[in-house]
C-alpha cells in the first residue's frame, strides 16, 4: 500500500459510535486447562498458529475453506465474495520481519478463497499494549485500551463492500471489538464482520472436539465487551 495512495487516521474512543454488536465465527476451541486429547490438540495446533508455521496457516486456511462451501455449516457463505480481509495488530507496532499472525491467516485465506482481498484496509498498532494471555482474567485490556492503541490506513478508494476481521484467538472480544467499532465509523456503510480462528473454553472444565465451528457475535453492553454465546 504506497503512502501517495493511503491515509492514516487516528481514532478517539470519545468520538466514535460503537455497533451493539459484531458477528464472529470460529472453527476451533482453545481449551486452557483441559486433559483430554481434544484439548492438547487444539492447544498445540493452537501455539503452532501462534509461532507462524506456514503449514499451518495453510491447514487452517484449507478447514476454513470446507466449512465456508459446506451446506449445513453454521459458516457456510460467511465470507462473501470480494470481500477485504483486515488482519487484527498485534499486541505492538509492526517492524520489518516482526511475526505478525493475523496477517500471515490472512494471507492464507486470500490464496484459498477467491475474491477476497487483504490490500485495500490495514489496522496497525501505535503504541504497546500488553498480551492477552500475561494478564489475569478480568485484568485484560478492555477496548477503549485498543481504541486509543490503533490506526487506520486506507485508500483512498470507494469503500470495500465487505470486510472480515481476522484474528488467532478471540477471548472476550475486546480487541475485535475495538477495530471493527474502527472501521464501522471509517466506512458506516460497510458489512464488517469478524473471524477467529480459535475461540477460548476457559469456563469449562474440558471439551471433546477441538474442531467446532461456530457463528456467535461480541455485544456492546453500554460498559463493556461481551461474547455470546460462549
Amino acid at each position: 500500500m504506497s503512502h501517495t495512495s493511503s491515509s492514516r487516521f487516528r481514532t478517539s474512543p470519545l468520538t466514535l459510535k460503537y455497533p451493539p454488536s459484531v458477528s464472529v465465527a470460529s472453527i476451533a476451541v482453545y481449551s486452557t486447562r483441559g486433559r483430554s486429547t481434544a484439548a492438547e490438540r487444539g492447544r498445540h495446533l493452537c501455539w503452532a498458529l501462534k509461532r507462524g508455521r506456514p503449514a499451518v496457516n495453510k491447514f487452517i486456511a484449507r478447514l476454513l475453506w470446507d466449512e465456508v462451501m459446506s451446506d449445513g455449516s453454521p459458516l457456510q457463505n460467511y465470507i462473501p465474495d470480494d470481500t477485504t480481509l483486515v488482519p487484527v495488530p498485534s499486541s505492538s507496532p509492526p517492524y520489518p520481519g516482526g511475526l505478525w499472525v493475523a496477517r500471515d491467516i490472512s494471507a492464507a485465506i486470500a490464496s484459498r478463497l477467491f475474491g477476497t482481498d487483504t490490500s485495500k484496509v490495514l489496522l496497525t498498532r501505535s503504541t504497546a499494549v500488553e498480551k492477552s494471555h500475561l494478564q489475569r482474567s478480568g485484568k485484560r485490556n478492555d477496548h477503549k485500551t485498543h481504541l486509543r492503541s490503533i490506526d487506520i490506513v486506507a485508500d483512498q478508494l470507494a469503500p470495500p463492500r465487505s470486510i472480515i476481521l481476522v484474528d488467532d484467538v478471540i477471548t472476550k472480544g475486546n480487541t475485535l471489538y475495538a477495530c471493527a467499532t474502527i472501521l464501522a465509523n471509517s466506512f458506516p456503510r460497510t458489512d464488517i464482520r469478524a473471524l477467529a480462528i480459535f475461540r477460548t473454553r476457559g469456563y469449562v472444565s474440558d471439551i471433546d472436539r477441538w474442531f467446532e465451528p461456530w457463528l456467535g457475535e461480541v455485544r456492546w453492553a453500554r460498559t463493556h465487551v461481551q461474547r455470546h454465546p460462549d
